[in-house]
């Protein structure tokens, strides 16, 4: 069985196991309380079960509530669910692929990172300096300079190189690949 069919299963069981009147509502000020919950979440099965709750409660398919989502996993190491959670939104923002490719490259598999970075750049979404600080980090764990070069011709274009962060992403690529 896939991991996403056994995703599916536990959150789908663990959603159904909780009394409706523990959790918030879909209002605004719900979306507040969910991301509270998610932010402090002390362990994956906490996780698992607010999880299951966004969906039962009409949350899953929120760009905002799922880049929260992405970030809690990534916490506990589960880029795999991270994924299921970015691949089922719909049309992603800047902010959830950012947060997308930071889980790549915290979990090291920079490769994965990279290859977002690309899938962001064909759905004509705009990068901002926080995706370049992580792609230009997974350029240094793959030790690929000329995609260095690459990211680093689009930093210029888009006049990011003074940027603290950008500034450090590239002396670091640079000198652990050059």
């Amino acid at each position: 069985m896939t991991c996403k069919n056994v995703l599916r299963r536990n959150l789908h069981a663990l959603s159904t196991s909780y009394n409706v009147h523990d959790f918030p509502s879909k209002t605004p000020q719900s979306y507040i309380n969910y991301t509270r919950m998610l932010s402090s979440c002390k362990d994956f099965k906490s996780l698992l079960q607010i999880h299951g709750h966004l969906i039962v409660s009409g949350f899953k398919q929120d760009s905002s509530v799922n880049t929260h989502l992405v970030k809690s996993y990534t916490l506990f190491q589960k880029c795999d669910f991270a994924r299921i959670v970015f691949d089922s939104t719909p049309n992603p923002h800047v902010v959830l692929y950012n947060s997308m490719i930071r889980a790549y490259t915290r979990t090291n598999q920079h490769k994965e990172a990279l290859k977002l970075y690309y899938l962001m750049m064909e759905r004509n979404l705009e990068p901002d300096k926080y995706t370049f600080t992580f792609v230009l980090k997974a350029c240094t764990g793959v030790l690929d300079l000329e995609e260095g070069f690459l990211v680093h011709k689009q930093i210029a274009d888009k006049g990011l190189e003074c940027d603290q962060f950008i500034g450090t992403g590239l002396v670091d690529m640079y000198w652990k690949n050059g």
